[in-house]
C-alpha cells in the first residue's frame, strides 16, 4: 500500500511540474519572443557580458527580460556588450513599458519602429554610437516619460513631433551633434522637469515657447549656437532652479524678468554677446548659489543691493565692461568662496568689508583700475588660497603673515616696492609673483655740459634689496 501511494504521488508531482513548465513557457507570446531572438541574433547575444538563459531558457529567465501578462514589459540590456545596430523588429514588442541599452558599443540608426512602442515610459539609449537623426516618428511614444539619449552621435533637427509626448518629465539629448532650431513644440511639454540639450550644434533663437514649462526645474542649453535674446518669458518657469544658457552666441541685456525666478540657485550666462547693465533684480535672488557672466559686454557697475546674496558661494563676472567701485555690500556675502572681478574698469579701492568673507578662497581682481592701498583687513581671510591682482594701480601692501592658506599670489604690475615685497617673500607656499612693478615718482630733466659730472641718488626702502 505504501509502495502504491508513492508510485500515485510521483505520478502527481511529475504532472504538476509539466503543467508549470508548459505556463511558464506560455507566459510569452510568440511574436514577442521572435522579437527577443531577433535582437539576440543581431546584436551579437553571444558575446554579450551576461546572456544568461537567453535563447535556451524559457523567456521569462531570459537577463534583463520582465514579462507580464505573456508580454514582454521591460527590456534592461544596459552595459552588457551588446552590439551593432538597433533591429526593426523592437517595434514588436508593443506591450513593452522600459528600454534600457544605454552605455553600450550599440552603433546605426534609431529604427523608425520604436515609434510603435506606445506603452514605453523610459527610452534610455545614452552613452552608445548611435547616429543619424532622431526619426519623427518617436512623437508615437505618447506615454513616454523618460528620454535618455545623451552622449551619442545624432544629428539633424530635433523633430517638432516631440511636443507629442507630453508626459515626458525628463529629456536628455546632451552630448550630441544635433542642429537646427529648438522646436517652439517643445513648449507642450508642461510636465517636463528637466531638459538637458547642452554640448549640440542648435542655433537660432530660444523659443519663447519654452516659458510655458511650468514645471521646470532645470535647463540647460549650454554649449550651443543659440543667438538672439534671452527671452523674458522663462521668468515664467516659477519652480526653476537651475538656467544654463553659456557658451552660445546670445546678444542683448539680462533680462530684468529673471529676477522674479525666486527658486533659482544656479545662473550661467557667460561667453555670450550680452551688454548693457546688471538689472538690480537679480538680486532678487535671495537663493542664488552660482553666478556667472564672465566672457560678455556686461557695463554699468555692480549693484549696491548684491549683498542681498547672501547664499551666493561663487561669482564670475570678469572680462566684462563693468565700472565703477566694489560696493562695501559685498561684505555680506558671508557663504562666498570664489569672486572673480578681472578684466574690468573697476577703480577705487578694495573696500575694508571684504574682511567679513571669511569663506573666501579665490579673489581675482587683475587688469582693472585699482589703487591706493590693500586694506590690513585681507588678512582675516584665514581660508584664502589664491589673491591676483596683477595690472592695477595699488601702492602699499601690508605683510600677509596671516594668510596660512595662501599658495598663489600675484602682485605684479602694480607700484608695490621694495617695502611691500620683502615681508611677504615667505607668504606664499606656491607661486609668488611679484616682478615686474611700474615707475614710482616722478621724471626729472636734468642738462648737463660736457665735462659736467652728476651724482645719481635713489632712497629705496626694504631691508635686502
Amino acid at each position: 500500500m505504501q509502495k502504491y501511494n508513492a508510485i500515485k504521488l510521483f505520478i502527481i508531482l511529475n504532472i504538476i511540474l509539466t503543467f508549470l513548465n508548459q505556463d511558464l513557457n506560455a507566459q510569452v507570446t510568440e511574436a514577442d519572443s521572435l522579437a527577443l531572438v531577433a535582437i539576440y541574433n543581431a546584436m551579437g547575444g553571444e558575446t554579450w557580458t551576461d546572456n544568461t538563459n537567453w535563447i535556451e531558457g524559457s523567456v521569462p529567465t531570459w537577463e534583463g527580460v520582465t514579462v507580464t501578462d505573456s508580454h514582454v514589459t521591460r527590456l534592461e540590456l544596459h552595459s552588457n556588450n551588446l552590439q551593432d545596430s538597433i533591429p526593426s523588429d523592437i517595434g514588436n514588442l508593443i506591450h513593452l513599458e522600459y528600454l534600457s541599452m544605454g552605455n553600450n558599443p550599440i552603433n546605426g540608426s534609431i529604427p523608425p519602429e520604436i515609434g510603435t512602442l506606445s506603452n514605453l515610459t523610459y527610452l534610455g539609449l545614452y552613452m552608445t554610437e548611435i547616429n543619424g537623426s532622431i526619426p519623427s516618428e518617436i512623437g508615437g511614444l505618447i506615454n513616454l516619460e523618460r528620454f535618455q539619449m545623451n552622449s551619442c552621435q545624432l544629428d539633424g533637427p530635433i523633430p517638432t513631433t516631440i511636443g507629442n509626448l507630453t508626459n515626458l518629465t525628463q529629456l536628455y539629448l546632451s552630448r550630441n551633434n544635433l542642429t537646427g532650431n529648438i522646436p517652439e513644440e517643445i513648449g507642450n511639454l508642461v510636465n517636463l522637469t528637466g531638459i538637458y540639450l547642452y554640448e549640440n550644434q542648435l542655433d537660432g533663437p530660444i523659443p519663447v515657447e519654452m516659458g510655458n514649462m511650468s514645471s521646470l526645474e532645470n535647463l540647460y542649453l549650454s554649449d550651443n549656437l543659440l543667438s538672439d535674446t534671452i527671452p523674458s518669458e522663462l521668468s515664467n518657469l516659477s519652480n526653476l532652479s537651475s538656467l544654463h544658457l553659456s557658451n552660445n552666441q546670445l546678444s542683448g541685456s539680462i533680462p530684468e524678468q529673471l529676477g522674479k525666478l525666486d527658486s533659482l540657485t544656479n545662473l550661467s550666462l557667460n561667453d555670450n554677446s550680452l551688454s548693457g547693465s546688471i538689472p538690480d533684480s537679480i538680486c532678487n535672488l535671495i537663493n542664488l548659489t552660482y553666478l556667472n557672466i564672465h566672457n560678455n559686454q556686461i557695463d554699468g557697475v555692480i549693484p549696491t543691493r548684491i549683498g542681498d546674496l547672501t547664499s551666493l558661494i561663487n561669482f564670475y563676472a570678469y572680462n566684462n565692461q563693468l565700472s565703477g567701485t566694489i560696493p562695501p555690500q559685498i561684505g555680506s556675502l558671508e557663504n562666498l568662496q570664489r569672486l572673480y572681478l578681472s578684466e574690468n574698469q573697476l577703480s577705487g579701492t578694495i573696500p575694508p568689508e571684504i574682511s567679513n568673507l571669511e569663506n573666501l578662497q579665490r579673489l581675482s581682481i587683475a587688469s582693472n583700475n585699482f589703487e591706493g592701498a590693500i586694506p590690513e583687513e585681507i588678512n582675516e581671510l584665514s581660508q584664502l588660497i589664491s589673491l591676483y591682482i596683477p595690472d592695477n594701480r595699488f601702492d602699499e601692501l601690508p605683510a600677509l603673515d596671516s594668510l596660512t592658506a595662501l599658495s598663489s599670489l600675484n602682485i605684479s604690475n602694480n607700484k608695490f616696492t621694495f617695502e611691500d615685497i620683502e615681508p611677504n617673500l615667505g607668504v606664499s607656499s606656491g607661486s609668488f609673483i611679484y616682478s615686474p612693478q611700474d615707475s614710482i615718482g616722478s621724471p626729472i630733466d636734468t642738462i648737463l655740459q660736457p665735462g659736467e659730472s652728476l651724482l645719481l641718488s635713489v632712497l629705496v626702502e626694504g631691508s635686502a634689496n
